[in-house]
């Protein structure tokens, strides 16, 4: 298999890789013509190979543009097969349609499978509804083990993994289950108004709480789900985060409601970037999941 990046960015999640028999770093050039369209060239002989392209869709648009042209050329080069792994896959919370609304994971979906990608892997999808609209399939993989690991080294003997809503009740579950928590998650219920409004919280909370969602943006939903928590009695609390994208500094308020611990996947340079200079935020590599995307690539699902 040959891997390409979309951008140097992405060398932290093909580096752990090594010398892997199997698995070589192809070359392309991915450059912007002075009119600002995009030009791709494969500078590495594909011939009957597999090639994998890795790179978030973040910023969404230039990148998605990017993986759409660079796997165009692979399979005009005579690529075998061309996978994706898309640590962090934009536009997967357009997974619900209003008439007049554009279906932007559809569209997405439907870019993806005319540029030639056979298979797309990515890491902890907004929801299941994401995979309906991708044809060739959609594999996500968790990050629960990792956050796992990241938990423990807090030292907590007891704690409640908390759902800031309805939508992340799966993924507390996940990560409950790699903590072997004998203690059930909790989720709360949401509505959106001028500002996030949860409603009601089921299940028990005990004095510490690790919240867990897919996506920091804003920060309104994780800022709410801590105001709570604390309104209930909860001392401390630890937020784990898959994709960091940081779009405004609200999100910072959490620390002014009991989050001692605030951990971000690196799937975004968004997340890199906040890491480096904010002393609130733990990077943490989902580089440990590439064995798996290999893996999931060669039907070993």
């Amino acid at each position: 298999m040959i891997l390409f990046r979309i951008s140097d960015f992405y060398k932290r999640f093909t580096d752990p890789l090594g010398e892997s028999s199997d698995v070589e770093l192809g070359r392309s050039e991915i450059e912007r013509f002075s009119n600002h369209e995009l030009h791709v060239r494969v500078a590495t002989k594909v011939d009957g190979m597999d090639c994998l392209i890795v790179g978030s869709l973040a910023p969404p648009d230039k990148q998605l543009m990017s993986l759409c042209m660079l796997a165009d050329a692979l399979k005009h080069a005579g690529a075998r097969a061309v996978f994706a792994f898309l640590p962090y896959l934009g536009y997967g919370r357009q997974d619900k349609f209003q008439p007049g609304e554009s279906r932007g994971i559809q569209l997405l979906g439907s870019w993806i499978a005319a540029s030639g990608i056979d298979k797309t892997v990515t890491v902890d999808t907004h929801s299941e509804l994401e995979k309906e609209f991708f044809s060739p399939p959609l594999i996500s993989l968790s990050p629960a083990d990792i956050f796992a690991g990241e938990i423990r080294q807090l030292g907590w003997e007891k704690f409640t993994v908390v759902a800031p809503d309805e939508g992340a009740m799966c993924r507390a579950k996940d990560l409950s289950d790699a903590l072997s928590q004998n203690m059930p998650p909790a989720h709360f219920v949401k509505k959106r108004a001028n500002e996030v409004v949860h409603l009601e919280l089921i299940g028990e909370v005990g004095s510490r709480a690790v919240i867990v969602d897919d996506i920091l943006d804003t920060g309104k939903t994780l800022v709410s789900a801590c105001k709570e928590l604390r309104s209930r009695g909860v001392e401390e609390i630890a937020v784990a985060v898959t994709h960091g994208l940081f779009t405004d500094h609200d999100w910072k308020r959490i620390f002014e409601h009991g989050v001692t611990s605030c951990m971000v996947g690196d799937s975004t340079p968004e997340a890199v970037e906040e890491s480096e200079y904010s002393v609130h935020v733990k990077l943490i590599p989902l580089a440990p999941l590439m064995p798996a995307v290999i893996e999931s690539l060669r039907g070993k699902e």
